[in-house]
């Protein structure tokens, strides 16, 4: 005769579990590999330097902060700051970054 095996209500098989598991650990890969992969915002400007962006980058730290003690701590508005950078021709672009793009101050991305 066949033995019937009845589940506790609330119990999921071994299967079900290995399976949800798996895919739990699918989505965290990916979740890990798309975080590595150079979704980071870059500046780049056609024949700009690494020189020019931080002479205009310190330059625009200091126009976006409040007050010159918070701009020797880096301490800005982040959207005057990309509004300094844009005016002087930079691009600020998702990308993986290299020769030609530079990396800002911002923290959010």
């Amino acid at each position: 005769m066949a033995r019937v095996l009845r589940q506790r209500p609330g119990l999921m098989s071994t299967r079900r579990v290995r399976t949800r598991r798996a895919a739990h650990r699918a989505v965290l890969l990916l979740s890990v590999v798309a975080t590595l992969s150079g979704c980071k915002f870059y500046w780049s400007k056609p024949g700009g330097t690494a020189a020019d962006f931080n002479r205009d980058s310190l330059e625009c730290i200091r126009e976006s902060s409040p007050t010159p003690e918070a701009a020797k701590y880096g301490i800005p508005s982040e959207k005057i700051y990309k509004a300094c950078l844009r005016q002087r021709g930079w691009v600020r672009e998702n990308g993986p970054g290299g020769e030609g793009f530079f990396r800002g101050i911002e923290d959010f991305d």
